[in-house]
């Protein structure tokens, strides 16, 4: 399984691990990306600021109203700078630093997904992640994921789930917000592998301010996986037909020969 991650980056604060380290993590695909995945002997991490939810890698909704208020609150108990307008132009401009570095945050961080839903499907899971029938979901235990990964710059945990409307997510580490997800996610019980990519940022000089994501950033990065040293099962989705499933047998078997059998059929068909 190669070198384990370093024993600080599955001690993260920002990076819970699950209670119970074997259980079943599920990773909904359809049938493209599988083939994807057989071929290149990859896993496949998403940019954060291209993801559906167009919240993800976000603080919440008031964040920068939080900051600027517990600035100027921190102000006046020292009494420093004594002009208000100055405390408060001080934190307009922290105020929106906080907001391009969450920008910048989500612009070069990437994600691998998982359902830490145990030995049950999710018929949320499949509708949302892997419809249209030609679909299957990668199961393995969670230690095993873990377990995986060698590359020093990868984490891994699970996500917790807030009010993106009411709360704020902590700006005090560039990883908290990218485990973070609005409470309406919370069915997916969700295990993520994150990497934070700062070689992506350019600029800087004088200013944080002048940081910019490379325009050359690529949507999706690789790690190497193959799928035949880890997953336990392969579930072919509920709503496959049966040239649907024969022509993902086929592939599978065609593919990474050994590996058919560990296709199941969906316990929902």
């Amino acid at each position: 399984m190669g070198v384990p991650l370093p024993k600080e980056n599955l001690e993260h604060e920002c990076f819970p691990q699950p209670t119970d380290p074997k259980v079943r993590v599920w990773r909904y695909i359809d049938f493209p990306k599988l083939v994807w995945a057989l071929t290149h002997n990859a896993l496949v991490l998403a940019r954060v600021d291209i993801l559906s939810d167009k919240r993800e890698g976000r603080h919440g909704k008031h964040l920068r109203t939080a900051v600027v208020q517990s600035l100027l609150r921190q102000l006046d108990a020292d009494g420093s700078p004594a002009d208000r307008s100055e405390r408060r132009r001080l934190a307009n401009q922290i105020g929106n630093l906080v907001q391009l570095n969450e920008e910048l945050s989500r612009a070069v961080s990437y994600v691998s997904c998982w359902c830490a839903a145990g030995d049950k499907e999710s018929e949320a899971m499949w509708q949302i992640y892997a419809a249209g029938g030609a679909s299957v979901a990668l199961v393995l235990p969670y230690e095993r994921l873990r377990d995986s990964l060698s590359q020093p710059e990868l984490y891994i945990g699970a996500v917790a789930y807030f009010d993106f409307n009411k709360s704020v997510v902590p700006a005090d580490n560039v990883f908290r917000p990218t485990m973070f997800k609005s409470h309406e996610y919370d069915y997916e019980r969700e295990v993520r592998i994150v990497k934070h990519d700062h070689t992506l940022w350019v600029g800087g000089g004088a200013s944080p301010t002048e940081m910019q994501p490379r325009p050359d950033r690529p949507p999706v990065i690789t790690v190497p996986w193959t799928v035949a040293d880890y997953v336990e099962r392969i579930v072919i989705s509920p709503y496959a037909t049966q040239w649907q499933a024969d022509t993902i047998r086929a592939a599978i078997a065609r593919l990474s020969p050994g590996l058919e059998t560990r296709i199941s059929e969906s316990e929902m068909t």
